[in-house]
């Protein structure tokens, strides 16, 4: 099967299949072709130093991957047969308040000597972010059985929280953690099945920050066909994914200190849903009114940072042009520059051009990110297509 870089002829080439089984099918091809190509992309892209990017040893290390080998376990999936039913959806999310986190010490294992030489080792890479931004944990996901609410505890955390954890599970430099040869280890000797084989750590464990990413991937419309929108990121001094063709947009999903004053349901909104909305703005200079149906797909847990929650985003862009897009997003780098911002992707324009195949495009690196989230936002272009063909 020839892939092309535009999902709305994958889903044509799948439509005889079952959904699930066909989305699962092309979301193998695509991460066995990254996985064929990431020796390549990892020495030109990938600050592997402190995270082992291979998709296989992650998806051995973990079960449960939510499609081949892509290396995320599925939480919540807010996918459904219409628009109007995804919407519900979401409506039934509830989002809770904890006390501010606190990373936990460790009990005179070396876990704090490695969380204060891996913080300082981070602040040395020219150009990774030292800044201390206050983010958002996830502390639990609940169902509430009388209501059908899905139920979100959050916490305050620091940039820093996940500095000291979830990005730098692999980074074997620390001389004072000497009982394992990295985090990864350590915590797969305290969260196994009892057999040798590791588990995630429970959300709630203080040795991890568990702060949750926020992603997109975004749908253009060109001559009539729609084309996800993978621009490429930045090629240096990036905490991940280093120069591979990404998501849309994403980011760690910001604090909010009026999340007192939110009534019932729409925290959820406010936090993650108009957070994506800011990020898009940031990254790719489109606003809110070109973007339709911005909807959370699901959330997971990624295997690279231990965990770490991620929030996919699917939506379509409206009423602007290849052209319009490219000089956005020109547009978007210099003014992250002029306010002192880090540019999270490449100000020429360069994204993934609808005449070039995956073959193509995986030459120079698709993330691990934009694997998972294109996985899902194939299944919500078809929802969206068939809802607005109605």
């Amino acid at each position: 099967m020839a892939l092309l870089a535009n999902p709305h002829e994958i889903v044509e080439k799948v439509q005889h299949l079952a959904e699930d089984m066909a989305t699962r099918k092309i979301a193998g091809l695509l991460i066995a072709k990254t996985r064929d190509n990431l020796e390549k992309a990892k020495k030109k892209f990938f600050p592997s130093k402190y995270l082992d990017y291979d998709p296989s040893r992650l998806c051995q290390f973990y079960s449960n991957a939510v499609a081949g080998q892509i290396p995320y376990s599925e939480e919540i999936c807010w996918q459904r047969d219409t628009l109007d039913e995804m919407n519900k959806a979401v409506e039934k999310i509830y989002v809770e308040n904890g006390d501010a986190f606190k990373l936990q010490d460790g009990e005179n294992d070396g876990l704090r000597g490695f969380q204060l030489e891996a913080i300082d080792a981070f602040k040395k890479c020219p150009g990774l972010n030292a800044e201390d931004s206050e983010i958002i944990r996830l502390n639990s996901v609940s169902d509430n059985s009388k209501t059908f609410d899905i139920v979100l505890k959050i916490q305050k955390a620091l940039y820093s929280d996940q500095v000291q954890s979830n990005l730098v599970m692999d980074w074997k430099d620390s001389k004072l953690f000497t009982t394992h040869t990295s985090l990864r280890a350590y915590l797969k000797d305290k969260y196994n099945d009892g057999y040798g084989n590791a588990k995630l750590p429970p959300l709630n464990s203080k040795i991890l920050a568990n702060t949750i990413g926020i992603s997109v991937i975004l749908f253009y419309e060109d001559n009539g066909k729609y084309y996800a929108y993978l621009p490429q990121r930045a090629e240096k001094k990036l905490a991940v994914f280093e120069g591979g063709f990404h998501c849309s947009a994403s980011s760690a999903a910001r604090w909010h200190n009026k999340i007192g004053t939110f009534k019932d349901h729409e925290a959820f909104e406010k936090l993650f849903t108009d957070g994506m909305r800011n990020t898009i703005k940031d990254e790719l200079g489109i606003e809110s009114d070109n973007i339709k149906d911005l909807l959370p797909l699901a959330l997971c847990r990624e295997f690279l940072r231990g965990g770490k929650p991620q929030i996919f985003f699917g939506g379509v862009i409206k009423g602007l042009s290849v052209e319009d897009l490219t000089k956005l997003r020109k547009c978007a780098k210099k003014n992250a520059q002029e306010n002192g911002r880090k540019p999270q992707t490449e100000g020429d324009g360069r994204h993934i051009e609808i005449a070039k195949s995956f073959d193509d495009v995986l030459k120079e690196g698709l993330t691990l990110e934009a694997v998972a989230n294109l996985y899902y936002a194939i299944k919500f272009l078809k929802v969206y297509q068939k809802s607005t063909d109605a």
